[in-house]
Protein backbone atom coordinates (compact mmCIF):
# COMPACT_ATOMS: atom_id res chain seq x y z
CA UNK A 1 0.00 0.00 0.00
CA UNK A 2 1.00 3.60 -0.53
CA UNK A 3 2.44 5.39 2.45
CA UNK A 4 0.65 8.54 3.54
CA UNK A 5 0.66 10.89 6.47
CA UNK A 6 -0.40 9.67 9.88
CA UNK A 7 -1.42 11.64 12.93
CA UNK A 8 -2.04 10.89 16.58
CA UNK A 9 -2.74 12.88 19.72
CA UNK A 10 -0.82 12.06 22.87
CA UNK A 11 -2.12 13.31 26.20
CA UNK A 12 -0.56 13.74 29.62
CA UNK A 13 -1.60 15.15 32.98
CA UNK A 14 -2.38 18.87 32.72
CA UNK A 15 0.32 21.44 33.24
CA UNK A 16 -0.16 24.59 35.31
CA UNK A 17 -1.76 26.51 32.41
CA UNK A 18 -4.44 23.84 31.83
CA UNK A 19 -5.14 22.22 35.21
CA UNK A 20 -7.92 24.69 36.06
CA UNK A 21 -9.78 23.72 32.86
CA UNK A 22 -9.18 20.03 32.18
CA UNK A 23 -7.81 16.80 33.64
CA UNK A 24 -5.32 16.29 30.79
CA UNK A 25 -3.60 18.15 27.97
CA UNK A 26 -2.18 17.43 24.54
CA UNK A 27 1.54 16.61 24.49
CA UNK A 28 3.53 19.03 22.33
CA UNK A 29 6.39 17.12 20.69
CA UNK A 30 9.04 19.60 19.57
CA UNK A 31 10.36 19.15 16.03
CA UNK A 32 13.83 18.35 17.42
CA UNK A 33 12.29 15.37 19.28
CA UNK A 34 10.33 13.86 16.39
CA UNK A 35 12.98 11.41 15.18
CA UNK A 36 13.75 10.12 18.68
CA UNK A 37 10.06 9.63 19.43
CA UNK A 38 9.26 7.91 16.13
CA UNK A 39 12.31 5.62 16.28
CA UNK A 40 11.64 4.66 19.89
CA UNK A 41 15.05 5.96 21.02
CA UNK A 42 13.48 8.59 23.28
CA UNK A 43 11.46 7.10 26.17
CA UNK A 44 7.81 8.14 26.41
CA UNK A 45 8.48 9.48 29.93
CA UNK A 46 10.75 12.15 28.39
CA UNK A 47 8.24 13.18 25.71
CA UNK A 48 4.86 12.86 27.43
CA UNK A 49 5.17 15.69 29.93
CA UNK A 50 3.15 18.87 30.46
CA UNK A 51 4.60 22.17 29.33
CA UNK A 52 6.00 24.59 31.93
CA UNK A 53 3.85 27.43 33.30
CA UNK A 54 3.40 30.25 30.81
CA UNK A 55 3.88 28.07 27.72
CA UNK A 56 0.22 28.13 26.69
CA UNK A 57 -2.02 31.17 26.39
CA UNK A 58 -5.54 30.63 27.72
CA UNK A 59 -8.30 33.01 26.63
CA UNK A 60 -12.04 32.92 27.35
CA UNK A 61 -14.34 32.37 24.37
CA UNK A 62 -17.96 33.47 24.10
CA UNK A 63 -20.43 30.75 23.21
Amino acid sequence: PAVGEAFTMLTCPPGPDIVSYHDRQIVIVERRDWAGWLSGETPAAEICVPLPAGSLKVEPVLR
